[in-house]
């Protein structure tokens, strides 16, 4: 063994080495409610393990050998990837992406999916969408160098850098002892003061637990997918069935993973070198929830406890939102006996809004952290964020949010110059946005650098207490979910502050296939009609234009909002949009053309450009279907040439190679002006024709191409039809 790594080894072993074993001796029931189901599925496991034990698969390159838990997902075939999973009828999409869910919001890891699904009644629930996948370039997965590295053979003697004394060292508890009473002395030195430093040292920096050792064998271990043995019987499939239906994702995999699992640490080495500076602020972190899957929850918090430096952490607040009564008696049990954390009941049902005010209500820490139930923190995650706040305590700073794989908990990581920004759309709701493209192109220029961004989901962030009060905290007019997150994002540029990702700090969020959590659309619509009266100036018409529903929503008082940006003398919203989200298109009010565009070309043929049968999915060919006033046939026809269909991102109609195909619209977010390829001339004969390509617009019963302009065709003479709507604009549900 290398004497470094001797070095941080012993350092961690001494002064974690009582706290590992009281952890081991007070929690080794990890899950409460665990089953026989979860009991026979690890007895399967084990017996996998026995049965593979001498087929080596070298996949990490280390000479240890594959676990069939590692192989590869993409090569096995979709039945068995998805064997036990509940199957969503528009959850495959072409470019291979799915749709999941996040908790209260219902989150779409592809940035192409369907804006919105409908519940049981029929109501359709608002969308919104995860960060892409980071595919190939996943930086946790197996063909990454495994940051654990085979321990090198090394006889009595070796010496170990400990505080920079080298320590001969016989044997592994003489290095224990010697490490760690060079430590804790360190350690005593910068909290009595005794000792300047100026920056903080490991040996400063040790979490409030200590995390077990990495197992290879054990299920997940360095955030590799887990697959459920496919011999398992039907009762295991129903209990998976039944966690899909409770809480979107796997819980029987997540039973079955241990709560204290490893992540390894394949963060760039610019991560791994960094320095903080003393003083670091101190932190309160938060977390909410209600009828969380225990297993994850629980794992969420330990996530915290065994990753967050002790000399950091103020307290953990976790607040039960009303939960099942035997849900909450279990955390009480596992919890009771960690001082650090704070359990809090509501005596009724409030919601997120609510339950985060009640825990920043008991914070103490400079510095608040919330956190959605459903995480697991990387590793240093917690120094970059409060290091940004320490340089600049108006910055609200958020970590990469990673995919935590919610059929099989697999871990991605994201490398930091694919990170992907907040947005929003006109519908008042959160859109990630596309990596910075200097950032993108030149990935080694900076890349410590935080990621200015024009919105955060609301799930992971980190404020100073001060700043978060003098903003005037979560609106008290908001209820239960929704549009909150919109409402700090807004204020925090527009009265001073700033909102930034850190790259060296990674979070991994589970994103569920669908929304577990009822909210009522009513509050919703509510909540973001609030958002919009107080902070959105005359740009509100846009948001009704797209919302037409919103106009006679009513937001309640904000009498006391609209002070409180006055107060801080925040600046208007077309300051935000023009210097912080340049990217986002603002729409025309009065375009020049709107409804369906349609060809008769015969006495029974009225057919019109339709987006629904290929699922409004960029890259795929335009359709046509017979008149209707469904949104998929709603096109405008800008003032800048463009045919453009509003939705949870403006689809325009473009053209490849001569084919016509449904094309995200490149401005403003890719291109300073519309490029040719999307732009059309639509003639006064009602000919239709592309710029780039000069041909135009052709109907048939079955599809719609590009041909060569023919004035006298029928079938290339095209008009507007007006639609019957529910208001005076269409639905943007998509």
């Amino acid at each position: 063994m290398r004497p470094e790594r001797m070095a941080k080894l012993a350092i961690y072993a001494g002064i974690g080495i009582l706290v590992l074993v009281f952890l081991y001796m007070g929690n080794s029931g990890e899950n409460k409610f665990n089953t026989d189901a979860r009991d026979s599925a690890i007895s399967e496991f084990d017996y996998y393990m026995d049965e593979y034990k001498d087929v080596q698969y070298d996949a990490d390159g280390d000479g240890t050998g594959e676990n069939f838990y590692d192989e590869d997902i993409e090569d096995k075939s979709e039945d068995e990837k998805n064997k036990y999973k509940v199957p969503d009828k528009d959850e495959v999409k072409e470019d291979g992406m799915k749709e999941v869910d996040t908790d209260g919001d219902s989150v779409v890891v592809s940035v192409d999916d369907k804006e919105t699904k409908k519940d049981k009644k029929g109501k359709k629930l608002e969308s919104l969408e995860a960060p892409k996948d980071v595919g190939i370039e996943d930086r946790n997965a197996e063909d990454f160098e495994d940051d654990i590295e085979e321990e090198d053979e090394t006889g009595a003697g070796s010496e170990v850098l400990v505080d920079d004394v080298s320590i001969e060292a016989d044997d592994d508890e003489d290095i224990f002892f010697a490490a760690s009473n060079a430590s804790m002395e360190s350690l005593e030195r910068l909290l009595d003061g005794t000792e300047n430093f100026t920056h903080y040292l490991p040996e400063h920096l040790i979490s409030v637990l200590m995390k077990p050792p990495v197992d290879r064998e054990a299920p997940g271990e360095l955030g590799h997918p887990f697959e459920i043995p496919k011999r398992m019987g039907p009762s295991v499939g129903t209990q998976i069935e039944e966690g899909y239906r409770r809480h979107a994702f796997n819980v029987l995999v997540s039973d079955i993973i241990s709560v204290h699992r490893n992540l390894g640490d394949h963060r760039e080495n610019v991560c791994k070198e960094a320095q903080f500076k003393v003083p670091l602020p101190s932190t309160t972190i938060i977390i909410s929830f209600r009828n969380e899957a225990y297993s994850t929850l629980i794992r969420t918090i330990y996530s915290v406890l065994e990753s967050v430096p002790a000399i950091l952490l103020t307290e953990l607040i976790v607040v039960d939102d009303f939960s099942h009564q035997d849900l909450y008696e279990s955390v009480k049990r596992e919890l009771e006996e960690l001082d650090m954390v704070k359990l809090i009941r509501l005596p009724e049902q409030a919601g997120l809004i609510e339950a985060r005010r009640v825990g920043v209500e008991h914070a103490t820490g400079d510095v608040l952290i919330f956190l959605d139930s459903h995480c697991e923190c990387y590793e240093a995650w917690a120094e970059p964020l409060l290091e940004r706040i320490s340089q600049d305590p108006k910055v609200i700073a958020l970590p990469i949010m990673e995919i935590i794989n919610p059929d099989n908990f697999k871990f991605s990581l994201t490398p930091m110059h694919r990170a992907q920004r907040g947005g929003f759309d006109w519908s008042l709701t959160y859109r990630w946005i596309q990596p910075d493209k200097e950032r993108f192109q030149h990935p080694k220029h900076h890349p410590r650098n935080p990621i200015p961004t024009a919105t955060l989901s609301g799930g992971i962030f980190a404020i100073s207490k001060v700043f978060f009060e003098k903003l005037g905290g979560f609106d008290s007019g908001m209820e239960q979910w929704g549009g909150e997150n919109l409402e700090l994002s807004f204020k925090t540029w527009m009265c001073h502050g700033r909102i930034e990702i850190v790259p060296c700090s990674h979070v991994g969020h589970v994103f569920k296939s669908r929304s577990v959590h009822n909210i009522p659309q009513e509050i919703v619509m509510k909540n973001k009609k609030r958002v919009a009266e107080v902070w959105m100036d005359d740009y509100i018409k846009h948001y009704i234009k797209r919302t037409p529903t919103a106009e006679k929503t009513d937001a309640g008082n904000v009498t006391s909002r609209i002070a409180l940006r006055q107060k801080l003398k925040c600046k208007p919203f077309k300051w935000y949009v023009e210097n912080v989200y340049p990217e986002l298109y603002v729409p025309e009010l009065h375009p020049t053309k709107i409804g369906a565009l349609c060809c008769r070309f015969a006495a029974e043929a009225n057919v019109c450009l339709d987006t629904k049968l290929s699922d409004n999915v960029p890259g795929k060919p335009m359709s046509i279907g017979k008149f209707n006033s469904e949104a998929t046939q709603y096109f405008e026809y800008t003032k800048l040439q463009e045919l453009r269909q509003p939705g949870s991102r403006d689809m325009c109609i473009g053209t490849e190679d001569k084919k016509l195909l449904i094309q995200r619209c490149k401005y403003p977010s890719e291109a300073k002006e519309v490029p040719d390829h999307q732009k059309w001339i639509v003639n006064e004969n009602a000919l239709v024709m592309n710029v780039e390509t000069r041909a135009c617009l052709t109907a048939s019963m079955s599809d719609v191409k590009l041909q060569a302009c023919s004035p006298k065709s029928s079938d290339q003479k095209w008009s507007w039809n007006k639609q019957v709507r529910d208001g005076d604009a269409p639905s943007t549900e998509l």
